[in-house]
This record gives structure tokens, sequence and C-alpha cells, in this order.
């Protein structure tokens, strides 16, 4: 068995996923990037070494490739530059809710894993929750899956609490 972890990152071909990736491969990390992006990625040094295309709403159908996952970095989102915020369900469905169904999906999967090495899950919300973003529906959706972190966090500890 490799010691070598496993990193997943959502949103890999953007700014920081591109920075992340490049310090975890520096490190001999073997890096999963997860993308929507339809451009064809090449793999390099510093990119990750295994490309994965996904859709919102179909994250469940990432399961397999999660399998493989000890860190799961959720980094993806979107920032919509308009003076509109005429999108703001979009900025809800991708910077919120898309990570609150990869975060289900990866617990369930490592409650499931009889691995030595514990699975970890890191969350990029966004400097939003310490001050105001430009864009209100960028500052509402990074700060929601904050709080729903918050909350499912709250579930787990009064459930195992009761048992």
């Amino acid at each position: 068995m490799s010691n070598v972890k496993t990193i997943g990152i959502t949103g890999a071909s953007g700014s920081l996923g591109k920075e992340l990736t490049k310090i975890f491969r520096q490190k001999e990390y073997k890096v999963i990037g997860f993308t929507h992006s339809k451009n064809n990625h090449e793999i390099n040094n510093e990119s990750p070494n295994e490309w994965i295309g996904w859709q919102c709403g179909k994250e469940f159908l990432l399961e397999e490739h999660l399998k493989k996952i000890d860190i799961l970095i959720l980094n993806h989102g979107i920032y919509d530059v308009s003076k509109k915020n005429s999108n703001y369900e979009n900025s809800i469905e991708i910077n919120a809710l898309s990570k609150l169904k990869f975060l289900t999906l990866f617990e369930e999967i490592a409650i499931k894993c009889n691995s030595p090495i514990a699975k970890e899950i890191w969350i990029n919300t966004s400097e939003a929750e310490i001050m105001p973003a430009l864009n209100p529906s960028y500052e509402i959706s990074k700060s929601l899956i904050g709080q729903l972190v918050s909350f499912k966090k709250n579930l787990l500890d009064n459930k195992s609490k009761k048992n």
C-alpha cells in the first residue's frame, strides 16, 4: 500500500486550484483535478495527474473517483462580474449546493471506508465570510456553504450524543 496521499481538487482549472495543485505536486502527492471546463487539460508537472469532468447536479456520478481520494478540497465556484446579479440562482447552485453534494457524497464514502488513512475535506468558502464581497450573490452563496457545513456538523454532534 502506498503512503502517497491522493488529493482531489474541485475547480482545479481556476487560479487557486492551479496553485494548490502545483504545491501538492511539488510535495509528490497525487492530484486529481475536478473541472466543469470543457477545455482539454494537459498533464504536466504542475497540473493534476488526472482530470475528471463533472457537472453541477450530477455529483453522484463521481462516487468511484471520490473513493480514490484521501483529501478532498472543495474549491470550485463562480463569481458573476455583472452589476445586475441576475444569475443568483446559478451562484447558489455552484458555490453552495454543489459543494454540499460533494461533501455529503464524500462523507458517505469516508464512513464506509476501512482505510487506515482518515479522509479529510477542506472547504474554500471565501473572504465574503469576513467582509462584504463586491457581488451580493457571490457573498451570499459562499457564506451559505459555511453555514451548511456548520449545520451538518451540528447534526453529526447531536447524532453522536444520542448514541
